[in-house]
């Protein structure tokens, strides 16, 4: 028979338990109680001893394995880590400023051949063109030196077209206008050819009309 109050097997006849001291008197054979223990009785399978008598131990002494199953284990019970986010608004907004910058300096700064034009321009005769400053977008006042002496003029220009059309008064005070044909060789140099000129008679068309060159003062 077995004591029922720890579970230690008795003989036949014994009046208290050896191992807890409870009266076992009327006991009658039965199935063991598991011990009540506080202590553990599973064997480690690495040193053979309970598993809470195992001595203390620090992560050096232990194998690669071991190490890393504790890593693992005290990892999944602390707390989780924060990370930190990172501050993509503030830096697509830099980015559209920064190309809303560029696109706009590049139209606002940018020079056409209406501002190229403004400025005295002479050819190799001492004759020449003083375009002032443009009153719109396509047109502004000039004048026209030839043999020193000057003639109040306007001009307008065509960027499509790559003309220049002068307006001047004729010998008789009539409106005579000039069209021309330009290109910019730099900064610096403009080539001027007549096409085209109108006064009160009519309308008159150069054929093979030398191109003028034009210098920048």
């Amino acid at each position: 028979m077995f004591c029922s109050n720890c579970g230690q097997q008795l003989r036949e006849g014994t009046r208290f338990c050896p191992r807890c001291g409870k009266e076992v008197n009327g006991e009658r054979p039965g199935t063991p109680v598991p011990e009540q223990d506080e202590k553990l009785t599973v064997l480690d399978q690495g040193d053979g001893r309970p598993i809470n008598e195992r001595p203390p131990y620090d992560q050096e002494s232990l194998s690669p394995a071991e190490q890393l199953s504790s890593t693992v284990t005290a990892g999944d019970s602390a707390a989780p880590v924060k990370r930190k986010k990172f501050p993509i608004l503030p830096i697509i907004s830099i980015i559209i400023i920064a190309v809303i910058g560029v696109v706009l300096f590049g139209v606002i700064g940018r020079k056409t051949d209406l501002d190229r034009l403004e400025g005295k321009w002479m050819n190799e005769d001492g004759n020449g063109i003083v375009f002032y400053a443009p009153h719109d977008e396509t047109s502004g006042d000039a004048s026209l030196i030839e043999d020193e002496e000057s003639q109040a003029a306007s001009y307008e220009w065509h960027e499509s077209s790559s003309r220049i059309v002068l307006y001047y008064a004729g010998r008789w005070g009539d409106q005579n206008e000039t069209v021309y044909e330009y290109e910019f060789e730099d900064d610096n140099t403009l080539l001027m050819t007549p096409i085209q000129a109108s006064n009160s008679t009519g309308t008159y068309s150069f054929d093979d009309e030398e191109t003028i060159t034009f210098y920048r003062e």
